[in-house]
């Protein structure tokens, strides 16, 4: 990862620009998509981007809002805990492991848009509009349906800004209780390699025009912590899985942590 100056999203906080990578764009083109990768090391705070611009530029966030729906649940005691079943309501969707009933764990991990649509209605407009804006989590609005604003709504975030809100939650300094964070972050926990943990959040803002990818994370390795945020333009559903696989190789040509059988 290339050396930057300062950061405006490091723990060390300073007013320069984020480093451009030129080396991530091939990643990019051999996948035949646009988007960006950001990556900050948070312990120099040295911080890196494939394309700055769409770095700093606002989307839906799609699922990658499950993170901050589940703080908010948590914390506002909509869900007892991340272990808490969801009963099945018996719609058949078109996605199969939805149709069961899921813990909020399980949920998280399949990514069960319809727990997650009556978990936003158990806490209500009024409790995620705090949050939100307690938060600054992007630009802190919603939009007409509290149970679908992330998906086709007024909220908007940028890769840069994910990457602000994952620093905050590693570091215990949203304004959420010490143990609503763990859990989060226990939720979040996707894959291990030896001693190296991944955690991660896909999303795929599909109900709009300009369809949207996303996976966003950190990875803890050699005694270091790393944030990342991956942006991409969904043209067909088989570019869903250049999310995770851009990432992935990423992550491997830094060394930060292995490609394995991705």
């Amino acid at each position: 990862m290339a050396l930057i100056i300062s950061s405006q999203i490091g723990v060390k906080e300073g007013s320069g620009q984020i480093s451009p990578e030129n080396r991530w764009q091939k990643f990019f083109d051999e996948a035949g998509v646009k988007g960006t990768f950001v990556l900050t090391d948070l312990e120099t705070g040295q911080t890196c981007t494939s394309d700055l611009f769409r770095a700093e530029t606002r989307f839906l966030p799609a699922s990658t809002f499950k993170i901050m729906n589940t703080l908010i649940a948590l914390e506002c005691k909509s869900i007892s805990n991340i272990d808490e079943v969801f009963k099945w309501d018996g719609e058949v969707r078109f996605v199969e492991e939805w149709n069961k009933d899921l813990s909020v764990r399980e949920a998280f991990r399949v990514s069960a848009v319809w727990v997650y649509q009556e978990m936003a209605r158990r806490s209500g407009r009024e409790n995620i509009e705090k949050w939100l804006t307690a938060c600054a989590y992007g630009n802190m609005q919603t939009g007409p349906e509290i149970d679908r604003f992330w998906l086709d709504g007024n909220i908007a975030i940028s890769p840069v800004e994910q990457i602000l809100f994952l620093k905050k939650l590693w570091l215990h300094q949203l304004p959420f209780s010490a143990g609503t964070q763990q859990q989060v972050k226990e939720l979040m926990l996707t894959e291990t390699a030896g001693s190296s943990r991944l955690y991660a959040k896909t999303g795929w803002a599909a109900r709009v025009s300009n369809q949207i990818g996303w996976y966003v994370g950190a990875v803890e390795s050699r005694g270091r912590i790393f944030l990342f945020a991956l942006n991409i333009d969904i043209k067909q559903p088989s570019d869903t899985k250049y999310r995770i696989e851009i990432t992935r190789r990423i992550l491997d040509s830094e060394g930060i942590f292995p490609l394995g059988n991705q």
